[in-house]
Formats: structure tokens, C-alpha cells, sequence
């Protein structure tokens, strides 16, 4: 009979000590429970509660501006396929986050180029897209410098540009 509590009391214990162990909070994919807080893991970012994880990614918010909001920009500039070296991410309604496909223009310096999309960063309409039609980039340490020109999809092929913004993308 002195067995069964000793037993017992020595389970309860060990239980007790493990789950002190367990994190004491329940993260998201791209985040790690530090001292009891969700902090985000490196070059990840969450937007519209949808995780983008990268290489080299700066993110940002174009203030005031009627396409687009927040945007992520993942730089791998030594990736040898040209499709994967500038991933820009926007929240377009219809489609969510995803990656608009920005293709080198023209590169400038090592730290300096253009880059441009004809996918839809933002609608208009049913049936008229905006698309970031150039994108000029001037890269810095801790940021991204950009100025976006953008460009509607019913407009003739050489129409100008229909609207603007610079923002700044940090680390």
C-alpha cells in the first residue's frame, strides 16, 4: 500500500516539472516563442495575418496612397534564376498576398535599379487593374528607397503613367 502514493506522488512530480518546460505561448509559422512573447523569426514578415518568409526581405507602408498599402520585398541578388532575385509581395483584393512578379528593367549601379510588373497590384474595377509598371529601387543598408509608377490595364500602350508613390522599405 506505501508503494501506490510514492508512485503516485513521484508521477505528479515529474509531470510537474515537464510542464514548465512547454512554451507558454502558441506562435504563428514564421515566429518563435522567446521568454513567454510570439517574436518573428528572421526575414519574415505577416501580412493581412498571411506569412512571407524570404531571403533578404524589407517591408513597408505607402501612406496616403489608393492601390497600395503595405509591400514586401524580397532581394536575393545573387539567386541565379532571374525570376526569384525581386519578389514583391502586395495584398490585392480578390487574389490576397501575393507575389506580383517584378522583372529587372534596368540595373544602375549594384545598388540601384528598376524593376516593373504587369501583374494587378491593386483594382479599379471589375475589369481595370493597376500594375506597378516602374518600380525604381535604391537599395541601403537597412532599407529600400522606392518610387513606384503606376500604370492602368484599359489604357493604350503608350499611355502615361496615372499615378505615383515613394515609400521606404526597412529591414
Amino acid at each position: 500500500m506505501i508503494k501506490l502514493p510514492i508512485t503516485l506522488l513521484a508521477t505528479l512530480l515529474v509531470f510537474s516539472l515537464f510542464s514548465g518546460c512547454r512554451d507558454k505561448c502558441q506562435c504563428r509559422d514564421l515566429e518563435d516563442c522567446i521568454d513567454g512573447i510570439c517574436v518573428l523569426k528572421p526575414n519574415s514578415y505577416y501580412i493581412n495575418n498571411q506569412g512571407i518568409g524570404g531571403t533578404n526581405l524589407y517591408h513597408g507602408v505607402a501612406y496616403g496612397n489608393s492601390c497600395v498599402d503595405t509591400l514586401v520585398l524580397d532581394l536575393n541578388l545573387s539567386e541565379p534564376n532571374p525570376s526569384y532575385r525581386y519578389l514583391l509581395y502586395a495584398n490585392v483584393p480578390t487574389f490576397g498576398v501575393y507575389n506580383v512578379s517584378p522583372d529587372l528593367v534596368q540595373k544602375i549601379s549594384d545598388t540601384e535599379f528598376i524593376i516593373g510588373s504587369v501583374s494587378p497590384i491593386c483594382y479599379k474595377s471589375n475589369l481595370v487593374y493597376w500594375y506597378a509598371s516602374s518600380i525604381h529601387c535604391k537599395q541601403y543598408t537597412d532599407s529600400v528607397q522606392m518610387l513606384i509608377k503606376f500604370r492602368q490595364s484599359d489604357d493604350p500602350p503608350n499611355a502615361g503613367y496615372i499615378d505615383s508613390c515613394r515609400l521606404t522599405l526597412f529591414k
